[in-house]
């Protein structure tokens, strides 16, 4: 019996939308999965003061002073943000650059992705080159979300020469700010000693990592580690559990493979240690990113 690890590289073509809608959906689920702590610059929360008008925060910034730039990066973002939402994309465009050029984060996260997927209705056309720029100076900031994408740009060569070990730079320091995608994508990376060093224990540790915070991808790998004996000691009942967990978490053909790989490897184990890996995968219950901690394997 064999149980593939998955390993499917994202081609650039994948990540391409057929029309506008669905690449403003793309960068508003990044809109609403930005922490306030990451979306700004500076460490402040976007609700947490009265911020003045825009007008007002423009005469004071640009002159040396450092609150009045902060301040007016917050609300351009967050007027950026509502013009999105209502449609309005060319303003909310040259308010993201507006916050970006004074550093936000958040909003330097947000123009990458509009670049990345393109966006017609903000006269924005897909461009790999300007996504890795503005993606990198949120990156170097700390933003997990953009340090992923920046990881698969330099996966596929997309805007930037391609590089593994680049790559798997990103992937490892989103997958420490608890990036669960690039939790998976690092551990790949350990796993086949691409763009680093071959680490079955650590790729083991980062496929569990995001296996309690539900990823199926990684219950999978997870299990494969479990089934060879890789980096993690040989045991069919651990494996049992982990492709159990992923097979009832994942849909459509992945469901379907998951649930082949468990039924293939049932057929290795006795019926004692199936019913002590359907136990331990019934008692399974997903962790929280928060409660997931910033731990960092070793």
């Amino acid at each position: 019996m064999y149980l593939k690890s998955r390993y499917t590289r994202v081609n650039g073509s994948s990540l391409m939308y057929a029309d506008a809608q669905k690449a403003c959906i793309h960068v508003l689920v990044f809109l609403l999965t930005v922490s306030p702590l990451c979306f700004s610059a500076y460490g402040q929360s976007p609700n947490s003061e009265s911020l003045g008008t825009l007008s007002e925060l423009r005469r004071m910034a640009g002159k040396g002073n450092t609150e009045a730039d902060r301040k007016l990066a917050v609300e351009c973002r967050n007027l950026a943000k509502k013009h999105f939402e209502d449609g309005d994309y060319p303003t909310a465009l040259s308010l993201f650059h507006e916050a970006a050029a004074l550093g936000d984060a958040g909003s330097q996260g947000v123009l990458g992705s509009m670049y990345h997927q393109g966006v017609p209705a903000a006269g924005i056309t897909q461009n790999y080159a300007e996504a890795a720029r503005w993606y990198r100076k949120s990156a170097e900031q700390g933003h997990s979300f953009a340090q992923h994408y920046l990881g698969k740009l330099y996966n596929n060569g997309d805007g930037v020469p391609q590089s593994f070990a680049e790559a798997a730079k990103w992937f490892e320091l989103a997958a420490q700010n608890g990036h669960v995608a690039s939790q998976v994508q690092i551990g790949l990376k350990l796993q086949f000693g691409e763009g680093v060093e071959q680490n079955f224990s650590t790729a083991a540790n980062w496929f569990r990592r995001a296996a309690d915070q539900g990823n199926a991808d990684a219950q999978h790998n997870l299990s494969f580690l479990y089934l060879q004996g890789q980096g993690v000691p040989q045991d069919y009942v651990e494996a049992h559990k982990w492709i159990n967990i992923a097979s009832s978490l994942a849909k459509g053909t992945d469901h379907n493979k998951f649930v082949e790989t468990r039924n293939l490897l049932s057929k290795m184990m006795t019926a004692q240690q199936i019913a002590e890996a359907q136990r331990l995968a019934h008692e399974w219950k997903p962790v929280t990113p928060e409660s997931n901690g910033q731990r960092t394997p070793k």
